[in-house]
């Protein structure tokens, strides 16, 4: 990639931005060391299992003294993750307390939770927040928890650690998911994990549910089925939607409240695009590119056939409004209806006979389905100023493994597998809903690159042809985001 004097620019903005942790982010000398117990701990056996069948970490046996590890999180969080003050019965609140008393107890630390909201209205805030503490020297923080967007922008912004560097992050352990692990490393570095560390990647699956007693009294194709001989594409989802369309409310046209093939929201339907197996970013290369299957002709027939179904009046609704969304459906007005798992849990299945499939792929010749993850997924970091690296490496790897075998198991197991469906099937559809789960680093750098997934949702929303749409952004914003994220990770 040319060095334009642009670049030459940004080069020079990136450094000053690095600056603030170029000297502190050295481990404090005068951080006493921890204790390592070599012996095994009495409750410890050989085997590389727990007494459940989870994988063990391989850490070794260590004491902090009882020092306090400060975790800064993002307070306006969807669904909790982070902080249980004590038992109460509910399966996931105690689990994550039973995962935050083992942490202290096996790493000898006092587990501190520092709110900050974060969230996508609150990126910057949450930014300045950091930026605040590392150029006063504060070294305030041993842990990092927030909202996708804003670990992008914090590193970018040169906020963050290597995680490449640091010893105890087992990288090839369950917890951490090798498509992340694996796109997040750019340039050597890795500055952001999730995967079981964040209960929220469970929450923010995108699925597609669908009405079972509908698809029985119309004697259509079984969406379980379809799935399993890998059938079920975008055309096919559209064919079942066809012919479902009645004039609910009797004023002689289609309008909202009849009952139509599918209810949707404009935010969700990134589910085309990743649900074929496209992603923004190509983090194959030495630099960052925009994907070259971003720009090309099959996400202008996604956009093409997408667009062309939500307006025709009697297939489809589209709504600005998410709620809505799930209202119709519950009132089962709806066929299908693609959002996150999550919602699942807002109604019980004798209100509404659901299903739960994945999303469809493009076509018959996809190898596999694809999990879109909404954007509200919370990515772990270690801020560049850290005070004990070791430290932070040791609880962040902890903090993962005991989410792994506590938190994952409780939420997906107890409440989301079994508890919120009556459907064996749907129960094993979740297995291969999350063992399909895929990060896009296009969404986790949204903030600067000018949200490339909104031009797509705009495109369909507005039916225009997506070369216009590329036209217009792929040589402007598009390309200004890459080469600052480029330069960031130089």
């Amino acid at each position: 990639m040319k060095k334009t004097a642009s670049l030459i620019l940004a080069c020079i903005f990136a450094l000053s931005l690095f600056t603030s942790c170029a000297d502190s982010g050295k481990q404090d000398e005068t951080t006493p060391s921890a204790v390592v117990d070599t012996t095994v701990a009495p409750d410890e056996t050989t085997s590389e299992f727990d007494s459940k069948g989870y994988l063990k970490d391989s850490l070794p046996t260590m004491n902090f003294g009882d020092k306090e590890f400060n975790i800064l999180y993002w307070s306006d969080r969807e669904h909790e993750e982070f902080v249980a003050e004590e038992q109460s019965g509910e399966a996931v609140n105690d689990a994550i307390f039973t995962r935050n008393t083992t942490i202290e107890n096996r790493a000898g630390v006092k587990l501190n939770f520092v709110g900050e909201k974060g969230n996508a209205n609150n990126t910057d805030g949450f930014t300045n927040k950091v930026k605040a503490v590392i150029d006063g020297g504060e070294k305030d923080f041993d842990m990092i928890g927030t909202y996708s967007m804003t670990a992008g922008k914090l590193a970018v912004e040169g906020f963050l650690s290597d995680l490449k560097t640091m010893d105890y992050l087992d990288w090839k352990k369950p917890w951490w998911p090798d498509s992340l692990i694996e796109d997040a490393t750019i340039k050597g570095k890795l500055f952001f994990a999730s995967g079981d560390i964040s209960a929220n990647v469970i929450y923010m699956m995108y699925v597609t549910f669908f009405n079972r007693q509908m698809v029985t009294d119309r004697n259509l194709d079984d969406p379980y089925e379809l799935v399993k001989k890998g059938t079920w594409t975008i055309d096919k989802m559209f064919e079942l939607c066809n012919g479902i369309y009645e004039d609910s409310d009797g004023n002689g046209s289609p309008s909202i409240g009849d009952t139509y093939g599918q209810y949707a929201y404009t935010l969700h339907l990134d589910v085309f695009l990743q649900g074929s197996g496209v992603k923004v970013i190509d983090p194959s290369s030495d630099e960052l590119v925009i994907s070259e299957e971003f720009l090309s002709d099959k996400v202008g027939d996604i956009v093409s056939k997408v667009g062309a179904f939500f307006h025709m009046n009697d297939r489809a609704y589209l709504l600005t409004s998410n709620s809505t969304v799930h209202q119709w459906f519950s009132a089962q007005k709806s066929l299908v209806w693609n959002d996150r798992c999550r919602d699942g849990t807002t109604f019980k299945t004798n209100e509404v006979p659901f299903g739960i499939i994945p999303n469809p792929k493009y076509d018959t010749d996809q190898d596999k389905y694809y999990t879109l993850l909404g954007n509200p997924i919370s990515i772990y970091c270690i801020p560049c100023d850290v005070n004990n690296e070791a430290m932070s490496a040791y609880v962040m790897e902890l903090y993962a493994s005991e989410s792994y075998r506590n938190v994952s198991p409780a939420l997906y197991e107890i409440n989301m597998k079994y508890r919120f469906t009556d459907d064996a099937t749907s129960s094993e559809m979740y297995d291969l809903i999350r063992s399909s789960v895929v990060f896009d680093l296009g969404r986790i750098f949204a903030k600067t690159l000018n949200t490339p997934f909104t031009t797509f949702q705009q495109a369909i929303t507005n039916n225009t042809a997506w070369s216009i749409s590329v036209k217009a952004n792929s040589k402007t914003s598009w390309k200004k985001g890459i080469e600052s994220i480029n330069v960031a990770f130089d």
